[in-house]
């Protein structure tokens, strides 16, 4: 009995388990996917009542529909055979596959509610079972009356006698097949008139990899049934559209212009700037009249808008003064930040000793544009007069220098002479909170000029860079031996200043130290500033008291003012702006004086000079120049050999005179004079000392060398003029500091006693760690014509399917694909088990950046559960950190997707790479709040075989090179990455314990071993085709010239708007080879 009441239950809930009431779909997504089969353009989610209500309905409820099912036909002809069972004649097995009297929704209109799909896009209809299919964009947008338009059937309204199948009546879920794929066909190739999707239908209106057959025994059958999908929950649009978002960007007031990173966009505001790569963004705006507000640091997220509003502060009064074009319509360049006008120093850097006449001649041209690669005429108020004369200088003065991002904005100029190209002796730079060059003054000393007064200058910067001339100064002195001597002191900088709110008086200070002689009453200062007619505005104080000024030049783009200086007016000179007046730029300072005769010649003998008036001549000067050190920070100036030693201060003396008659102060007793001690320091050459200076018993000759070589070396704070490696005469009496200085490394000290050598190893300097941005914001060593890079792939195991965007690459690792194009990929990889399944399975967002390969790594032996976690911590909201060391940045708080164990993050700041390791708590909870506690720091010392690695910390680009010490780097795990070159790229993950980073460094070595390469060149007519090869896009359009291509044939698809041409390219060892495709 209890057996039969079982068997009876079974019987009873068997109609039920037929019939997946439960299988049924009332709501569908639609996704725009990018084309890195990865990223979300957009997407939304509808049902079936929203679809009835704002979409168009297809069907009524009444007319019944068909697909065609399988024909079975044998036949021993294959050809025959094939014809047959595709039934063009579409009469069998048709009326027993009725679908329904069905309405429903066009996937035509699902598919543009998120964007809509765009020729040679395909779609993948995905079903609540796991059931899909793809199709072309033709067949969803270009469909014709026998196959009709593709639908989602959310109603039926009868099912047709004798059906295949129930599939249940009225509205989903009740309709028990729903939402359900079903083409709404005519009835013009059906002999009964039936509304039959036939199988040949299908033939004629789908490419071939779109057809279905249905399998049995070993033979496929076409049918149009297995493209009738039930319970349909997904539309995916798999488009070619790059990842892209947009930023809108509004000011008040309006009409500001945007830049963005570093760059002029050309737009202004309000706008909206679209077409952005996803990545993070620096962004600004500049309007005369108004201070440029700070950078913002702007996300933009793929099929987004990103609002950003600027609200601008009133700037000084800024007119036409302030360096504007030549046409008068306002400035060159927006204008600085407001820390910039704070004011600063001008640097006395050399003093010279003249018999002859000194003439200074401002520049006459208007401000004008100088860009990268370019060279431009300067004209000076003037001729020049002498063919030969003893001191010239050549000052040329820049406003605000930009570049495209990873381009060095700092100007590299020279002047173009008979003797070739003149490099500047010293380079002045004001630069703002951005560390951008906003003013620029340029220090020439030529050995000739043009007698017209004119030079050539010429930018040896990237075709991206450019900078405002805003003037010239010209100063010249000639030898006249019945003169008598004037003493001239220079200083020289590029000190921007302007009254703002909060500033107070912003002044520009120029020290030029004593002993002066004691008649001065002849002393004259002359400054030189721009814009020309801003200095009008200036006010001059000597020693705190106001001074009046006489303004010589001002009708040129460089103003010239010339201030009497007092008889007791001491050794200090102060000027600045008053409250209203104009951004001035403060460039150039000359002191000069007479200086009594060495044999003790009366006052009434020396001739009433020594003043430089602008474009005038007056007697002075003798000997060849001398110079004095210039202060720490500047680059010292030179002088020939053999100068004569120069009377400076004396702090020690002047002190101990005050301590003297303190002493007799407080004894009551009257204070006695002061007599400074003669103290003279030895001129700066840039020559070696000659041995014949020291006695031979005296001195002794060492060896230096330095790795990388070309350091300049000093001696005991003394420049040498001599650079590694060399030979140094050193005297053999005391202790000396030898020290070497080398752009882009620390310098490097050793103290030596006695005969020896020195070799010395110099570690390149950190900069602040910069985020990339996209596209990547970092430094960048590319020439910035290459807009792709590869990607190395290592699994473990081996054997792995490997896919990039989707598109298999191979399967066996490791796998070397470039090229690709720059930015995010999404690679995975796998491993197969039956019916294309996989046991194992990973997936990795990777960045590529420009001219570089970047390694990925996969454990698919060990893949953890991938799972989502929110990285927070107040302390630490809105820093910049990468997740498991792979690129691209987040900011927190931010969500991200852990797939590794154990999963870290690294905060970048304050110069500094903070590595936290996320423990398995914050998996469980999903929320991971970073310690206020910052852990200890260390050097990491990173080398590699060959030397000259591009090094890569936790994603992001360095900008340096291998060997390179990394400072402020904390324990925990790290993600160190090398790439190079026609070299197999590195990457570990390493742990540095806080027991190692106590000990002040962690070093590491990798070995990056060579792969064959060639390059390919590729045009095309018309031009501009896009390049795809492996089918992964690069990034290039024709002509273009691809390297570092691995060898071997591969095919490269080349795209112009619909038109698509395939060729096979060979790729050999060190060779280019060159490919030509015609456009019909």
């Amino acid at each position: 009995m209890k057996y039969l009441c079982t068997l009876l239950v079974i019987l009873c809930l068997l109609p039920v388990m037929a019939v997946p009431v439960g299988g049924a779909t009332t709501a569908v997504r639609v996704v725009l996917y990018a084309a890195d089969g990865y990223t979300i353009l957009n997407e939304t989610t509808v049902d079936y009542r929203w679809m009835e209500a704002h979409l168009p309905v297809m069907g009524d409820g009444t007319t019944q529909y068909y697909h065609q099912g399988p024909v079975f036909i044998d036949d021993p002809d294959e050809a025959t055979e094939e014809a047959l069972r595709w039934n063009p004649e579409e009469d069998v097995n048709v009326e027993s596959k009725a679908m329904g009297a069905v309405k429903g929704t066009g996937v035509r209109e699902l598919c543009d509610l998120v964007g809509g799909m765009q020729p040679d896009e395909e779609v993948k209809i995905v079903s609540a079972d796991g059931w899909s299919m793809r199709f072309a964009y033709t067949n969803v947008y270009e469909y014709s009356g026998r196959e009709g338009p593709m639908i989602l059937a959310w109603y039926n309204g009868a099912e047709a006698p004798g059906t295949w199948e129930r599939q249940g009546t009225g509205y989903v879920p009740d309709y028990q097949s729903g939402m359900r794929l079903i083409w709404l066909a005519d009835t013009s190739t059906n002999p009964q008139g039936l509304h039959a999707f036939g199988n040949y239908d299908w033939h004629e209106a789908a490419d071939p990899e779109y057809w279905y057959y249905y399998q049995s025994g070993g033979e496929g059958y076409p049918t149009t049934t297995g493209l009738s999908g039930k319970f349909i929950s997904e539309i995916h649009i798999l488009s070619n559209r790059e990842p892209e978002g947009s930023i809108e960007v509004t000011s008040n007031p309006a009409g500001a212009r945007v830049s963005l990173d570093g760059v002029d966009s050309g737009f202004e505001t309000p706008c909206n700037i679209d077409s952005l790569m996803e990545g993070v963004y620096s962004l600004t705006v500049s309007k005369g009249g108004y201070l440029t507000p700070e950078e913002r640091s702007v996300e933009v997220l793929p099929g987004k808008s990103i609002p950003v509003h600027f609200d601008l502060a009133p700037a000084p009064s800024v007119t036409a003064d302030s360096g504007t074009d030549s046409s008068g319509n306002g400035p060159l360049s927006p204008l600085p930040d407001l820390a910039i006008l704070e004011g600063g120093q001008l640097i006395v850097t050399e003093y010279l000793q003249l018999n002859g006449s000194f003439s200074a001649h401002p520049s006459t041209m208007t401000p004008f544009t100088l860009k990268g690669g370019e060279e431009q005429t300067i004209t000076f108020d003037g001729v020049i007069s002498g063919s030969s004369p003893g001191l010239l200088r050549v000052y040329l003065f820049l406003d605000q220098s930009s570049a495209d991002p990873g381009i060095d904005a700092d100007p590299e100029i020279v002047l173009v002479a008979d003797q070739g190209e003149v490099a500047p002796a010293r380079t002045w730079v004001e630069r703002g909170e951005d560390d951008q060059p906003y003013a620029t003054t340029l220090v020439f000393s030529p050995s000739a000029l043009d007698p017209d007064g004119t030079v050539i200058v010429r930018s040896r910067n990237h075709a991206s860079w450019n900078a405002t001339v805003a003037g010239g100064l010209l100063l010249v002195g000639n030898e006249d031996p019945g003169a008598g001597t004037t003493g001239v002191w220079i200083a020289e900088g590029a000190d921007l200043i302007g009254d703002a709110p909060g500033l107070g008086s912003p002044m520009t200070l120029a020290e030029f130290a004593g002993p002066f002689p004691v008649r001065k009453s002849n002393a004259t200062l002359v400054m030189a500033t721009t814009p020309g007619s801003s200095a009008g505005n200036l006010s001059f104080f000597i020693n705190g008291v106001s001074t009046s000024g006489r303004l010589v030049s001002g009708d040129g783009p460089v103003a010239i003012n010339e201030i009497l200086v007092p008889e007791d007016g001491g050794s200090v000179v102060r000027f600045h702006t008053d409250a209203g007046d104009s951004v001035v730029t403060c460039r150039v300072a000359i002191l000069a004086m007479d200086i009594p005769d060495q044999k003790g010649d009366t006052a009434g003998t020396i001739p009433i000079t020594g003043k430089i008036t602008p474009n005038t001549t007056t007697p002075a000067v003798v000997s060849p120049g001398v110079s004095i050190a210039a202060m720490e920070g500047s680059t010292p100036p030179t002088s020939p050999p053999g100068s004569p030693m120069l009377p400076v201060s004396d702090p020690i003396g002047s002190f101990l005179c005050w301590l003297h008659n303190f002493v007799l102060w407080l004894q009551g007793l009257p204070p006695e004079p002061c007599y400074q001690r003669t103290i003279t320091v030895p001129p700066v050459s840039d020559s070696v000392l000659p041995p014949e200076e020291i006695p031979a018993e005296q001195n002794f000759m060492i060896q230096i060398t330095s790795t990388p070589q070309g350091a300049r070396v000093s001696l005991d704070s003394q420049p040498t003029g001599l650079m590694t490696p060399c030979d140094l005469v050193v005297p053999f009496e005391g202790e000396h500091t030898i020290r070497l200085v080398k752009d882009g490394y620390q310098p490097a000290e050793q103290v030596i006693q006695g005969n020896g050598s020195i070799a010395l190893l110099l570690h390149p300097v950190m900069p602040a760690v910069e985020v990339t941005t996209l596209p990547a914001g970092a430094p960048a060593l590319a020439s910035g014509t290459s807009h792709h890079g590869g990607i190395y792939i290592r699994t473990y195991p081996e054997q792995a399917e490997i896919k990039i965007d989707g598109v298999i690459v191979g399967t066996r690792s490791p796998l070397l694909v470039s090229p690709l194009r720059e930015g995010f990929h999404t690679v995975s990889a796998g491993i197969l088990t039956t019916g294309n399944a996989y046991a194992s399975q990973e997936t990795i967002r990777a960045w590529v950046f420009p001219d570089a390969i970047m390694p990925v790594e996969f454990n698919l032996m060990d893949a953890a559960s991938p799972g989502s976690v929110t990285i927070g911590g107040e302390s630490w909201k809105g820093t910049s950190f990468t997740v498991n060391g792979y690129y691209p940045v987040k900011r927190v708080p931010e969500k991200v997707e852990l797939a590794e164990h154990p999963s870290f993050v690294t905060l970048m700041k304050d110069a500094a790479y903070y590595s936290y390791t996320i423990p398995q708590s914050s998996r469980d909870s999903r929320e991971f709040l970073i310690p206020a506690k910052t852990p200890p720091v260390c050097n990491l010392s990173i080398a590699s075989d060959p030397a000259g690695a591009e090094i890569f910390i936790d994603g992001i680009r360095t900008g340096l090179l291998s060997p390179a010490i990394i400072p402020n780097v904390s324990e925990g795990y790290h993600r160190v990455s090398l790439t190079a070159e026609n070299r197999i790229p590195v990457t570990e993950r390493i742990f540095i314990a806080e027991s190692q980073c106590l000990l002040g460094e962690y070093p590491v070595q990798y070995s990056l071993p060579w792969y064959a390469s060639g390059s390919i060149g590729l045009t095309s007519d018309p031009p501009g085709a896009a390049v795809s090869i492996r089918g992964l896009r690069t990034g290039e359009v024709t002509p273009c010239t691809i390297d570092g291509i691995p060898i071997g044939v591969w095919e490269v698809l080349l795209t112009l708007e619909k038109t698509k041409r395939y060729l096979d390219v060979t790729v050999e060892p060190g060779q280019t080879r060159n490919y030509s495709v015609v456009f019909d």
